[in-house]
């Protein structure tokens, strides 16, 4: 390899000479330096845009990048295609180094965090850099942001013939990870028997949504239009769930769970309630709950009176609350 040489920069200034055959060759020497040096180089650019593949196990992974990667460098970038996807804490060793640990960053608590359940996916590709002063691999941030994993959404109408109960296959999602969202038009204007609650239902818990109207009520024979709307989150800390139960006269119900951060959590509710006496809207209107939370650790339930007693309806009311991290 040539040995880089000083270039004369004073070529054509008073008192100088002209470039001779000595300043030309030491300009094509130079050229020949620079073109070994990127040469040499070669190799790192092409390990930095190949993705390799990795070995080991889902948690304790391993690599060969043919001895090329440095852990003594700073913010090294070490690009694999996972060959399994991550149940937990992980590692990774490259090339018989010890395993260090592969970590996140979390915004909320402004730390490096362990890696959780699917972080790192089958033969979805990632990047890892390097960190010296912590000893171990970052995984990249990915754009975004959404908590969202997925979302699914079913038209249909009530099925009549199935009596006071629905059930609808769905593409499986974790229950503790999701919500559902109901919503209703009637066919009628005559409202009760048109509203209903629905859960995760199935084997396995998740593969499907259970829908429940109210039993016996008059006019239970038509069929609402219905969209079910599921949301699959990721990054979820908690799932509670429950039923409310509303005797005729009840107007408020308060439910007791475990504490939640307000700014961090979302509420679904669905109904079903039955008419049992007087005026069908008045009755109907009875029926329509609402919640809210009134303290980290309490739900309330009300609904509106119908002004008199002879209007009245009993109801169930389905709650979802979840919490992210």
């Amino acid at each position: 390899m040539s040995n880089w040489q000083t270039p004369i920069t004073t070529w054509g200034q008073a008192g100088k000479t002209v470039p001779v055959a000595g300043d030309f060759n030491r300009i094509e020497g130079n050229t020949q330096y620079l073109k070994d040096e990127i040469d040499s180089h070669k190799a790192d650019f092409a390990i930095l845009q190949q993705f390799m593949t990795t070995g080991g196990t889902a948690n304790a992974l391993t690599v060969d990048t043919g001895g090329e990667f440095n852990r003594q460098i700073d913010g090294n970038i070490l690009p694999i295609n996972p060959s399994l996807t991550n149940t937990g804490a992980a590692t990774i060793a490259e090339d018989g180094h010890s395993p260090a640990a592969i970590k996140k960053y979390d915004i909320d608590a402004d730390a490096y965090v362990d890696l959780e359940a699917g972080d790192i996916k089958k033969n979805n590709p990632i990047v890892l850099r390097w960190s010296v002063s912590n000893g171990f691999f970052a995984l990249a941030p990915k754009g975004g942001g959404s908590n969202i994993k997925n979302i699914q959404y079913i038209e249909r109408n009530w099925i009549i013939a199935d009596g006071t109960v629905t059930s609808i296959p769905i593409t499986p999602v974790d229950p503790n990870n999701s919500i559902i969202y109901l919503y209703t038009r009637p066919r009628d204007d005559r409202l009760n028997g048109q509203y209903g609650t629905v859960e995760f239902g199935g084997i396995p818990l998740g593969s499907e949504v259970i829908l429940k109207r109210y039993k016996n009520l008059p006019y239970d024979s038509y069929a609402p239009d219905l969209l079910i709307t599921i949301v699959e989150f990721k990054n979820v800390k908690s799932k509670q769930s429950g039923t409310v139960w509303f005797s005729t006269d009840d107007l408020v119900k308060t439910v007791s769970i475990s504490a939640v951060d307000w700014s961090k959590s979302i509420i679904s509710i669905t109904f079903r309630g039955g008419y049992f006496s007087g005026n069908y809207d008045h009755t109907i209107a009875t029926m329509f709950p609402s919640c809210k939370l009134i303290s980290n650790n309490q739900l309330e339930f009300a609904r509106r009176s119908a002004g008199t007693s002879n209007y009245k309806a009993q109801a169930y009311v389905n709650y979802e609350i979840i919490e992210f991290n």
